[in-house]
Protein backbone atom coordinates (compact mmCIF):
# COMPACT_ATOMS: atom_id res chain seq x y z
CA UNK A 1 0.00 0.00 0.00
CA UNK A 2 1.12 3.39 -0.84
CA UNK A 3 0.99 6.69 2.09
CA UNK A 4 0.90 10.54 1.35
CA UNK A 5 0.60 12.62 2.65
CA UNK A 6 -2.04 14.29 4.70
CA UNK A 7 -4.52 16.48 2.63
CA UNK A 8 -3.61 20.35 2.66
CA UNK A 9 -0.23 18.96 4.45
CA UNK A 10 3.65 18.02 3.28
CA UNK A 11 3.85 16.11 6.15
CA UNK A 12 3.85 11.94 5.53
CA UNK A 13 2.79 10.07 7.88
CA UNK A 14 5.21 7.17 9.56
CA UNK A 15 2.46 5.10 10.34
CA UNK A 16 -0.11 3.12 8.57
CA UNK A 17 -2.74 0.56 8.71
CA UNK A 18 -2.52 -2.77 6.75
CA UNK A 19 -6.33 -3.92 5.89
CA UNK A 20 -7.46 -7.17 4.30
CA UNK A 21 -4.82 -9.73 6.07
CA UNK A 22 -6.00 -13.19 6.87
CA UNK A 23 -6.57 -14.00 10.39
CA UNK A 24 -4.27 -16.47 11.42
CA UNK A 25 -1.38 -16.08 8.99
CA UNK A 26 1.72 -14.65 9.86
CA UNK A 27 3.32 -11.19 8.46
CA UNK A 28 6.17 -9.57 8.07
CA UNK A 29 6.47 -5.53 6.66
CA UNK A 30 9.05 -3.48 4.61
CA UNK A 31 8.93 0.03 3.84
CA UNK A 32 10.35 2.23 0.96
CA UNK A 33 10.18 5.87 0.36
CA UNK A 34 9.89 7.88 -2.70
CA UNK A 35 10.42 10.72 -3.61
CA UNK A 36 11.00 12.85 -7.15
CA UNK A 37 14.06 11.19 -7.89
CA UNK A 38 12.50 7.85 -7.31
CA UNK A 39 12.12 5.22 -4.19
CA UNK A 40 14.67 3.79 -1.98
CA UNK A 41 15.44 0.49 -1.41
CA UNK A 42 13.11 -1.82 1.23
CA UNK A 43 13.58 -1.40 5.05
CA UNK A 44 14.68 -4.45 6.70
CA UNK A 45 11.54 -6.66 7.62
CA UNK A 46 9.50 -5.87 10.75
CA UNK A 47 8.16 -8.58 13.41
CA UNK A 48 6.46 -10.95 12.93
CA UNK A 49 2.54 -10.31 13.61
CA UNK A 50 -0.47 -12.42 13.46
CA UNK A 51 -3.79 -10.52 13.00
CA UNK A 52 -6.96 -11.83 14.63
CA UNK A 53 -10.01 -11.32 15.55
CA UNK A 54 -11.68 -10.54 19.41
CA UNK A 55 -13.55 -12.94 20.56
CA UNK A 56 -15.82 -12.92 23.91
CA UNK A 57 -14.30 -13.80 26.95
CA UNK A 58 -14.09 -17.79 28.40
CA UNK A 59 -16.23 -18.67 30.77
CA UNK A 60 -15.24 -17.91 34.89
CA UNK A 61 -14.84 -21.17 37.14
CA UNK A 62 -15.01 -22.02 40.39
CA UNK A 63 -18.55 -20.56 41.08
CA UNK A 64 -18.82 -20.65 44.73
CA UNK A 65 -22.05 -19.25 47.19
CA UNK A 66 -22.47 -18.19 50.84
CA UNK A 67 -26.23 -17.56 51.93
CA UNK A 68 -27.11 -14.55 53.69
CA UNK A 69 -30.87 -12.79 54.63
CA UNK A 70 -32.51 -12.95 51.08
CA UNK A 71 -29.01 -12.80 50.22
CA UNK A 72 -25.45 -14.83 48.65
CA UNK A 73 -22.02 -13.83 48.56
CA UNK A 74 -21.04 -15.05 44.58
CA UNK A 75 -17.47 -15.77 44.66
CA UNK A 76 -15.53 -17.31 41.34
CA UNK A 77 -11.77 -17.21 39.30
CA UNK A 78 -11.42 -14.78 36.57
CA UNK A 79 -11.88 -16.01 33.24
CA UNK A 80 -8.63 -17.14 31.68
CA UNK A 81 -8.97 -15.46 28.60
CA UNK A 82 -9.90 -11.89 27.67
CA UNK A 83 -11.07 -13.09 24.09
CA UNK A 84 -8.60 -10.00 23.17
CA UNK A 85 -10.69 -7.71 23.76
CA UNK A 86 -10.39 -5.81 28.31
CA UNK A 87 -13.36 -7.57 30.41
CA UNK A 88 -15.56 -4.78 31.31
CA UNK A 89 -17.75 -6.04 33.99
CA UNK A 90 -19.13 -9.97 35.48
CA UNK A 91 -22.82 -10.51 35.97
CA UNK A 92 -23.75 -13.68 38.58
CA UNK A 93 -27.10 -14.98 37.47
CA UNK A 94 -29.57 -16.38 40.14
CA UNK A 95 -31.17 -20.05 39.54
CA UNK A 96 -33.94 -21.94 41.02
CA UNK A 97 -33.83 -25.45 39.43
CA UNK A 98 -31.40 -24.57 36.65
CA UNK A 99 -34.05 -22.03 35.61
CA UNK A 100 -32.58 -18.26 35.68
CA UNK A 101 -34.68 -16.19 37.82
CA UNK A 102 -34.03 -12.72 36.81
CA UNK A 103 -32.15 -11.70 39.79
CA UNK A 104 -28.38 -11.21 38.79
CA UNK A 105 -25.84 -9.02 40.56
CA UNK A 106 -22.84 -7.40 38.60
CA UNK A 107 -19.15 -6.82 39.32
CA UNK A 108 -16.70 -5.17 38.43
CA UNK A 109 -13.76 -6.16 35.67
CA UNK A 110 -11.36 -6.84 38.07
CA UNK A 111 -13.69 -7.99 40.97
CA UNK A 112 -14.11 -11.80 41.70
CA UNK A 113 -16.77 -11.39 43.71
CA UNK A 114 -20.28 -9.96 44.14
CA UNK A 115 -23.66 -10.25 46.66
CA UNK A 116 -27.05 -10.56 44.81
CA UNK A 117 -29.76 -9.40 46.61
CA UNK A 118 -33.31 -10.04 46.47
CA UNK A 119 -33.45 -13.39 46.96
CA UNK A 120 -36.46 -15.37 49.04
CA UNK A 121 -35.06 -17.05 52.18
CA UNK A 122 -35.87 -20.59 52.49
CA UNK A 123 -35.62 -20.83 48.67
CA UNK A 124 -33.01 -23.12 47.04
CA UNK A 125 -30.56 -21.43 44.73
CA UNK A 126 -27.50 -21.90 42.47
CA UNK A 127 -25.51 -19.26 40.69
CA UNK A 128 -23.78 -19.04 37.46
CA UNK A 129 -21.17 -15.98 36.11
CA UNK A 130 -20.66 -14.69 32.93
CA UNK A 131 -17.83 -12.21 31.83
CA UNK A 132 -18.52 -9.64 29.38
CA UNK A 133 -16.17 -7.69 27.28
CA UNK A 134 -16.56 -5.23 23.79
CA UNK A 135 -17.50 -7.94 21.73
CA UNK A 136 -19.81 -9.50 24.19
CA UNK A 137 -20.91 -12.12 26.74
CA UNK A 138 -18.66 -14.87 27.31
CA UNK A 139 -20.58 -18.51 27.95
CA UNK A 140 -22.35 -18.86 31.34
CA UNK A 141 -20.14 -21.03 34.13
CA UNK A 142 -20.95 -24.42 35.31
CA UNK A 143 -23.43 -23.89 38.19
CA UNK A 144 -22.51 -23.24 42.00
CA UNK A 145 -23.25 -25.05 45.28
CA UNK A 146 -26.57 -24.87 45.81
CA UNK A 147 -27.56 -22.41 48.98
CA UNK A 148 -30.43 -21.89 50.85
CA UNK A 149 -31.01 -18.18 52.43
CA UNK A 150 -32.06 -17.15 55.80
CA UNK A 151 -32.78 -14.39 58.13
CA UNK A 152 -30.18 -16.31 60.24
CA UNK A 153 -27.22 -15.96 58.40
CA UNK A 154 -28.00 -12.03 57.24
CA UNK A 155 -25.75 -10.11 55.25
CA UNK A 156 -24.39 -6.88 57.08
CA UNK A 157 -25.87 -3.54 56.49
CA UNK A 158 -24.08 -0.30 57.63
CA UNK A 159 -25.63 3.51 57.35
CA UNK A 160 -23.76 6.70 57.99
CA UNK A 161 -24.58 10.08 59.24
CA UNK A 162 -22.31 13.25 58.80
CA UNK A 163 -22.88 16.06 61.15
CA UNK A 164 -21.32 19.15 61.63
CA UNK A 165 -21.89 22.90 62.37
CA UNK A 166 -24.09 24.65 59.94
CA UNK A 167 -21.39 27.87 60.21
CA UNK A 168 -18.40 28.97 61.50
CA UNK A 169 -16.27 32.27 61.77
CA UNK A 170 -13.27 32.78 58.60
CA UNK A 171 -10.59 30.97 59.03
CA UNK A 172 -11.75 29.06 62.14
CA UNK A 173 -11.61 24.86 62.59
CA UNK A 174 -15.36 22.79 62.08
CA UNK A 175 -16.00 19.51 63.37
CA UNK A 176 -17.44 16.97 61.94
CA UNK A 177 -18.80 13.42 63.24
CA UNK A 178 -19.51 10.81 61.38
CA UNK A 179 -20.61 7.76 62.47
CA UNK A 180 -21.40 4.30 60.83
CA UNK A 181 -23.82 1.70 62.08
CA UNK A 182 -24.31 -1.59 61.82
CA UNK A 183 -27.93 -1.79 61.88
CA UNK A 184 -27.53 -5.96 61.11
CA UNK A 185 -27.23 -8.41 63.52
CA UNK A 186 -24.43 -9.67 61.74
CA UNK A 187 -20.62 -8.40 62.15
CA UNK A 188 -19.83 -6.21 59.17
CA UNK A 189 -16.27 -7.14 57.64
CA UNK A 190 -13.98 -4.60 56.60
CA UNK A 191 -15.82 -1.83 56.68
CA UNK A 192 -14.09 1.78 55.46
CA UNK A 193 -15.33 5.54 55.29
CA UNK A 194 -13.94 7.68 52.36
CA UNK A 195 -14.53 11.30 52.74
CA UNK A 196 -14.45 13.89 50.46
CA UNK A 197 -14.25 17.87 50.82
CA UNK A 198 -13.52 20.79 48.39
CA UNK A 199 -9.69 21.17 47.40
CA UNK A 200 -10.33 24.74 47.95
CA UNK A 201 -11.47 26.23 51.02
CA UNK A 202 -11.26 23.73 53.06
CA UNK A 203 -7.91 21.78 55.03
CA UNK A 204 -7.55 18.94 56.91
CA UNK A 205 -6.64 19.19 60.55
CA UNK A 206 -6.85 15.76 61.33
CA UNK A 207 -9.12 12.82 61.89
CA UNK A 208 -9.67 10.14 64.67
CA UNK A 209 -11.39 6.74 64.33
CA UNK A 210 -13.07 5.32 67.34
CA UNK A 211 -11.75 2.23 66.05
CA UNK A 212 -9.50 1.93 63.14
CA UNK A 213 -7.01 4.42 61.37
CA UNK A 214 -7.38 6.91 59.25
CA UNK A 215 -4.95 8.79 56.24
CA UNK A 216 -5.65 11.66 54.37
CA UNK A 217 -4.32 12.50 50.73
CA UNK A 218 -5.22 15.86 49.31
CA UNK A 219 -9.33 16.64 49.95
CA UNK A 220 -9.69 12.77 50.49
CA UNK A 221 -9.62 10.99 54.02
CA UNK A 222 -9.84 7.05 54.45
CA UNK A 223 -10.71 5.57 57.43
CA UNK A 224 -10.29 1.91 57.54
CA UNK A 225 -12.23 0.54 60.91
CA UNK A 226 -12.13 -2.93 60.55
CA UNK A 227 -15.31 -5.15 61.83
CA UNK A 228 -18.09 -3.52 63.51
CA UNK A 229 -20.00 -6.13 65.54
CA UNK A 230 -23.89 -6.77 64.65
CA UNK A 231 -25.55 -3.55 65.95
CA UNK A 232 -22.46 -1.86 66.75
CA UNK A 233 -21.34 1.40 66.12
CA UNK A 234 -18.03 3.30 65.00
CA UNK A 235 -17.19 7.02 64.92
CA UNK A 236 -15.06 9.42 63.41
CA UNK A 237 -14.31 13.15 64.22
CA UNK A 238 -12.71 14.93 61.59
CA UNK A 239 -11.18 18.59 61.96
CA UNK A 240 -11.39 21.07 58.77
CA UNK A 241 -10.22 24.54 58.77
CA UNK A 242 -12.63 26.07 56.57
CA UNK A 243 -11.88 29.46 54.45
CA UNK A 244 -14.70 29.27 52.39
CA UNK A 245 -18.14 27.33 52.51
CA UNK A 246 -17.80 23.47 52.17
CA UNK A 247 -19.52 20.70 52.04
CA UNK A 248 -18.36 17.18 53.09
CA UNK A 249 -19.19 14.14 52.10
CA UNK A 250 -18.88 10.49 53.43
CA UNK A 251 -19.44 7.14 52.10
CA UNK A 252 -19.17 3.64 54.00
CA UNK A 253 -18.72 0.52 52.66
CA UNK A 254 -17.36 -3.12 53.01
CA UNK A 255 -15.59 -5.95 51.84
CA UNK A 256 -15.73 -9.81 52.75
CA UNK A 257 -12.71 -12.05 53.50
CA UNK A 258 -11.22 -11.99 50.45
CA UNK A 259 -11.11 -8.04 49.27
CA UNK A 260 -14.39 -7.84 47.00
CA UNK A 261 -16.88 -5.38 47.73
CA UNK A 262 -19.76 -6.24 49.63
CA UNK A 263 -23.32 -5.35 48.03
CA UNK A 264 -24.95 -3.24 51.49
CA UNK A 265 -29.00 -3.87 50.99
CA UNK A 266 -30.12 -0.45 51.92
CA UNK A 267 -26.90 1.46 49.76
CA UNK A 268 -29.06 4.93 49.75
CA UNK A 269 -27.79 5.33 53.30
CA UNK A 270 -24.44 4.56 52.84
CA UNK A 271 -23.30 8.00 51.96
CA UNK A 272 -23.81 11.22 53.93
CA UNK A 273 -23.14 14.93 53.59
CA UNK A 274 -22.53 18.09 55.99
CA UNK A 275 -23.02 21.55 54.33
CA UNK A 276 -20.68 24.48 56.63
CA UNK A 277 -21.21 27.76 55.58
CA UNK A 278 -18.59 30.97 56.67
CA UNK A 279 -20.44 33.23 59.11
CA UNK A 280 -20.45 37.07 58.16
CA UNK A 281 -18.76 39.17 61.06
CA UNK A 282 -21.57 41.33 62.35
CA UNK A 283 -20.88 44.89 62.72
CA UNK A 284 -23.21 48.70 63.32
CA UNK A 285 -23.94 50.58 60.56
CA UNK A 286 -27.04 52.40 58.50
CA UNK A 287 -28.14 50.40 55.42
CA UNK A 288 -31.02 52.78 53.51
CA UNK A 289 -32.97 51.16 50.44
CA UNK A 290 -35.18 53.68 48.39
CA UNK A 291 -36.47 52.79 44.67
CA UNK A 292 -38.39 53.87 41.98
CA UNK A 293 -40.13 52.62 38.61
CA UNK A 294 -39.52 53.66 35.41
CA UNK A 295 -43.21 54.20 34.46
CA UNK A 296 -45.65 54.64 37.27
CA UNK A 297 -48.73 54.35 35.09
CA UNK A 298 -48.09 52.06 32.74
CA UNK A 299 -50.46 49.93 30.72
CA UNK A 300 -51.84 46.56 31.92
CA UNK A 301 -49.75 44.02 29.56
CA UNK A 302 -46.82 46.43 29.09
CA UNK A 303 -43.62 46.29 30.53
CA UNK A 304 -41.75 47.86 33.43
CA UNK A 305 -38.59 48.87 35.48
CA UNK A 306 -38.28 48.74 39.14
CA UNK A 307 -34.52 50.02 40.53
CA UNK A 308 -33.37 49.37 43.98
CA UNK A 309 -30.78 51.48 45.60
CA UNK A 310 -29.26 49.72 49.08
CA UNK A 311 -26.94 52.43 50.06
CA UNK A 312 -24.42 52.13 53.15
CA UNK A 313 -24.38 54.68 55.03
CA UNK A 314 -21.98 55.03 57.68
CA UNK A 315 -18.01 53.98 57.72
CA UNK A 316 -18.39 50.13 58.77
CA UNK A 317 -19.12 47.13 56.69
CA UNK A 318 -22.36 45.82 56.28
CA UNK A 319 -21.46 42.04 55.51
CA UNK A 320 -23.76 39.15 54.55
CA UNK A 321 -26.11 41.94 53.39
CA UNK A 322 -29.33 40.36 51.56
CA UNK A 323 -32.10 42.50 49.48
CA UNK A 324 -35.29 41.32 49.33
CA UNK A 325 -38.60 41.91 47.21
CA UNK A 326 -41.46 40.42 47.39
CA UNK A 327 -43.43 41.01 44.12
CA UNK A 328 -46.98 41.73 44.32
CA UNK A 329 -49.87 39.57 42.27
CA UNK A 330 -49.85 42.53 39.89
CA UNK A 331 -46.37 42.28 38.32
CA UNK A 332 -45.37 39.47 36.38
CA UNK A 333 -41.54 38.57 36.74
CA UNK A 334 -38.75 38.84 33.78
CA UNK A 335 -35.66 39.47 35.03
CA UNK A 336 -33.14 40.71 37.34
CA UNK A 337 -29.86 42.08 37.85
CA UNK A 338 -27.99 43.46 39.91
CA UNK A 339 -24.63 45.56 40.21
CA UNK A 340 -22.92 44.13 43.63
CA UNK A 341 -23.30 40.15 44.08
CA UNK A 342 -25.61 37.96 42.73
CA UNK A 343 -29.52 37.79 42.33
CA UNK A 344 -32.12 34.74 42.08
CA UNK A 345 -35.78 34.95 41.24
CA UNK A 346 -38.65 32.63 40.19
CA UNK A 347 -39.14 31.49 36.67
CA UNK A 348 -39.43 34.12 34.06
CA UNK A 349 -43.27 34.32 33.62
CA UNK A 350 -44.03 34.32 37.32
CA UNK A 351 -47.03 36.24 38.67
CA UNK A 352 -45.28 37.32 42.20
CA UNK A 353 -42.53 35.76 43.77
CA UNK A 354 -39.68 36.60 45.82
CA UNK A 355 -36.88 38.13 44.33
CA UNK A 356 -33.40 38.09 46.61
CA UNK A 357 -29.83 39.73 46.05
CA UNK A 358 -26.78 39.18 47.98
CA UNK A 359 -23.59 40.34 48.46
CA UNK A 360 -21.20 39.38 50.90
CA UNK A 361 -19.94 43.24 51.99
CA UNK A 362 -21.59 46.31 51.18
CA UNK A 363 -18.89 48.70 52.17
CA UNK A 364 -19.03 52.10 53.46
CA UNK A 365 -20.38 54.77 50.88
CA UNK A 366 -21.10 52.06 48.78
CA UNK A 367 -24.51 51.58 46.81
CA UNK A 368 -26.25 48.24 45.38
CA UNK A 369 -28.25 48.85 42.11
CA UNK A 370 -30.68 45.97 41.86
CA UNK A 371 -32.61 46.47 38.73
CA UNK A 372 -35.96 44.44 38.27
CA UNK A 373 -38.11 43.93 34.64
CA UNK A 374 -41.59 42.85 35.42
CA UNK A 375 -44.72 42.98 33.07
CA UNK A 376 -47.67 44.92 34.59
CA UNK A 377 -50.95 42.23 34.97
CA UNK A 378 -53.56 44.34 36.29
CA UNK A 379 -55.06 47.83 36.73
CA UNK A 380 -55.50 49.71 40.17
CA UNK A 381 -52.77 50.79 43.00
CA UNK A 382 -49.96 47.98 42.99
CA UNK A 383 -47.79 48.43 45.95
CA UNK A 384 -44.15 46.85 45.66
CA UNK A 385 -41.92 47.16 48.77
CA UNK A 386 -38.07 46.11 48.88
CA UNK A 387 -35.73 45.60 52.20
CA UNK A 388 -32.34 45.15 53.39
CA UNK A 389 -30.61 43.29 56.09
CA UNK A 390 -27.19 42.42 56.75
CA UNK A 391 -25.11 40.59 59.52
CA UNK A 392 -25.42 43.66 62.68
CA UNK A 393 -27.19 46.44 64.09
CA UNK A 394 -28.49 48.80 61.85
CA UNK A 395 -28.28 52.52 63.45
CA UNK A 396 -31.79 53.53 61.53
CA UNK A 397 -33.63 50.45 60.89
CA UNK A 398 -37.23 52.62 59.43
CA UNK A 399 -35.27 53.40 56.57
CA UNK A 400 -34.40 49.17 55.40
CA UNK A 401 -37.04 49.17 53.50
CA UNK A 402 -39.16 51.34 50.60
CA UNK A 403 -42.17 51.52 49.23
CA UNK A 404 -42.71 52.08 45.53
CA UNK A 405 -46.59 52.30 44.41
CA UNK A 406 -47.38 52.17 40.78
CA UNK A 407 -51.25 53.14 39.05
CA UNK A 408 -51.80 50.59 35.76
CA UNK A 409 -54.15 51.97 33.19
Amino acid sequence: MTVGPTPGTTIVPTTATVTGLTNGVTYQFEVAATNSAGTSVFSAASNSVTPFAPTAPSAPASVSATAGNESAQVAWSASTSNGGSPITGYTVTALVSGNPTGITGTACATCTGASVIGLTNGVTYTFTVHATNAIGNSAESAQSNAITPAAAAGTPDVSITDVGPSSVNLGANATYTITVNNTSLNAAPSVMVTDTFPATGATFVSATASQGVCSAVGSTVTCTLGTIAGGGTASINLVLNLTAQTTNTATASMKDSGGNPITDLTPADDTSSATTSISAPTTTTDVQVTGSAQNGGPNVGSSDTYTWQIKNNQKAAANGLIFTNNLPPGLQFSSVSTSLGSCTGPAPGTVGGTVSCSVPTLNSGTTMVVTINVTVTQTGSIADTGSASFSGTDTNPANNSFTVTIKPR
